[in-house]
């Protein structure tokens, strides 16, 4: 089976995408997540709770 350069190069490519996607989909999480927390005026303690579970 020969050994495709472009595909290897793609696929890495498509890897380094995922990870910025996830990364940006993690921090649009804690922006949500941190909006709703003042949303309902929840203090640090009850947040720290929330988010050990």
């Amino acid at each position: 089976m020969p050994f495709d350069i472009a595909l290897v190069k793609q696929i890495t490519d498509l890897e380094k995408e995922l990870a910025k996607v996830e990364s940006d989909l993690a921090r649009q999480e804690a922006e949500l997540n941190n909006e709703i927390f003042e949303l309902y005026g929840l203090e640090d303690d009850e947040v720290r709770m929330i988010e050990t579970r």
